[in-house]
């Protein structure tokens, strides 16, 4: 019997190991990026941690799903509104939100940026899926459920717009670290039918950073110091450059290259494409980083003959 009880005790060990081990390998985003997305906007006051760690650094636990009721809260904080929220009276329809929770899902209800799942439900305790955080963060931007995307496939909409890089489908493992990237990079993301970023829509601001005040020196009467002179040391004459009238040339930077590359369709240059969203983008892009091996394809030639080959310019690093 004890030899039995052993064994069971091993499996039940193995089948923990593999349950946590494929719950990371579901992971639509990379570790160290949900991880500075997090810290971007928890620097700007517009993501909170679950607590803190031993140093008293922000634990984000990017790992976890949220539940629907996180997602509209962490909605309204990127979006600036928390204290704003918090004045308003409770006028939604839904009956199963918890008190903590009422500001940020009355704000979003009443601002159409969320339904609920029934008439008089929101789905609090639910896990929030993909699609439906997308569909907040577009409604946000601007676009419509009813006329722009598919509520239920909005992530074809937000691969097209950048804040995604076909890495979600309906079978997607969705976690606090998606929401963290999803809305950092919608923070930049401009909204519908204009140039202006969610950010600069909402008024916010990056963090302040605290300056130390330089020190003021009072006129204080000090002795004068014994001058010592100097021996006089006979210099070379200064010989003065002769300037020409020709131009002086200066290495481009990399945005001087952006711009002549979005001025000038002919000039030749190396681009990602995204074969899935149709896209095409700079390299160094962030979306590139999102982007699966599988739709990522790398392609030298001119902005115009991506163009028409079908592919559309990233909205992010507009290429």
């Amino acid at each position: 019997m004890a030899k039995l009880h052993k064994i069971a005790v091993l499996l039940l060990v193995l089948v923990m190991i593999l349950s946590v081990g494929t719950c990371s390998s579901l992971a639509s985003v990379d570790p160290a990026e949900a991880e500075n997305a997090a810290q971007n906007l928890f620097n700007m006051n517009l993501f909170q941690g679950v607590g803190q760690d031993a140093y008293g650094n922000p634990n984000f636990d990017l790992n976890r799903q949220p539940t629907r009721l996180e997602a509209v809260t962490m909605l309204v904080r990127l979006l600036g509104k928390e204290s704003e929220a918090k004045a308003l009276p409770y006028t939604a329809p839904f009956t199963d939100v918890d008190a903590w929770a009422k500001p940020y899902v009355n704000y979003a209800y009443q601002n159409g940026l969320v339904n609920g799942t029934s008439a008089t439900t929101y789905g609090s305790s639910d896990k929030v899926t993909p699609s439906q955080y997308l569909t907040f963060i577009l409604r946000s931007l601007g676009y419509s459920s009813s006329t722009d995307f598919a509520w239920d496939r909005a992530w074809e909409l937000s691969d097209k717009i950048g804040i995604t890089a076909g890495q979600y489908d309906k079978n997607s493992y969705f976690s606090r670290g998606d929401v963290a990237v999803i809305s950092n990079n919608a923070l930049y993301a401009s909204c519908k039918d204009s140039y202006i970023s969610l950010k600069d829509k909402n008024g916010i601001a990056a963090p302040t950073v605290t300056v130390a005040p330089v020190e003021t020196y009072e006129q204080v009467a000090t002795p004068e110091p014994e001058v010592v002179p100097t021996p006089t040391v006979k210099s070379e004459p200064t010989v003065t450059p002769v300037t020409t009238n020709s131009e002086v040339y200066q290495t481009p930077s990399k945005n001087t290259i952006k711009a002549q590359s979005t001025n000038n369709s002919s000039v030749t240059l190396t681009y990602i494409l995204n074969t899935n969203t149709h896209k095409f983008h700079y390299p160094d892009c962030r979306s590139v980083k999102q982007m699966k091996d599988k739709n990522k394809k790398e392609y030298s030639g001119t902005r115009e003959e991506i163009i028409q080959m079908g592919y559309d310019p990233c909205q992010n690093c507009n290429p």
